[in-house]
């Protein structure tokens, strides 16, 4: 169906572009600043041509006015979070302190290599670290991975805001079709809101984390 369509597009498109910065990263391509370019523009331009047919329609847009009034409050929380600096808020999280050493500590590393390479001294420097390309990416854009700390964290929340609409179309698809429009308001709209407002989404979706595109995945 179209629903499935979408879902997997939106997934898909995320994977494919952790996997090619991986890989453009692995082979030192990633941190040529024309090259880098040259793959967010194209990206940018597949993405416009997918979606160039897009209309809010679907479970989302049949959301009565309360369901989406009330995802306003996590979603400001979550982006107001993820464009403070890095480590300030979440002492849960010691301060970022998995960003601040690891997700954005190999990233910033690569870059002064110019390529992903193994990192000994680091006990994650040999996982797969797709996310993690992904913020070299951002770097290399900026000019430094911690100039782009905010935009690392705002990519994760853009991410946790995929899933919490994902949430929602998937939890329209498991109703019954005997379910009428009011019920699919509800459910299909509190359990996009609930998982957006749930306090480890908002404190993992506005740090540099892996978290949340896993959660979309």
């Amino acid at each position: 169906s179209t629903f499935d369509r979408e879902l997997l597009q939106w997934v898909m498109g995320v994977v494919s572009l952790l996997w090619l910065d991986v890989v453009l990263g692995t082979t030192g391509l990633l941190a040529q600043t024309v090259t880098t370019w040259i793959i967010t523009g194209l990206a940018a331009a597949v993405g416009i041509i997918t979606a160039r047919n897009w209309s809010p329609k679907g479970s989302i847009s049949r959301l009565n006015a309360w369901i989406i009034s009330a995802s306003v409050i996590p979603l400001s929380v979550l982006l107001l979070a993820a464009c403070s600096t890095p480590g300030w808020l979440w002492s849960t999280e010691f301060g970022g302190y998995d960003a601040l050493s690891y997700h954005l500590q190999l990233p910033r590393e690569w870059t002064y290599l110019g390529r992903i390479n193994e990192t000994p001294h680091n006990a994650y420097g040999y996982l797969p670290n797709g996310v993690e390309a992904a913020f070299m990416h951002l770097g290399i854009l900026q000019g430094s991975v911690w100039h782009s700390a905010v935009a690392c964290q705002l990519l994760s929340a853009s991410w946790a805001v995929m899933a919490a609409v994902a949430t929602a179309r998937v939890a329209n698809r498991l109703l019954p079709e005997s379910s009428d429009a009011l019920q699919r308001q509800l459910v299909c709209g509190l359990g996009g809101v609930m998982l957006l407002a749930t306090p480890w989404v908002i404190v993992v979706g506005s740090l540099a984390y892996n978290e949340t595109a896993v959660l979309l995945c």
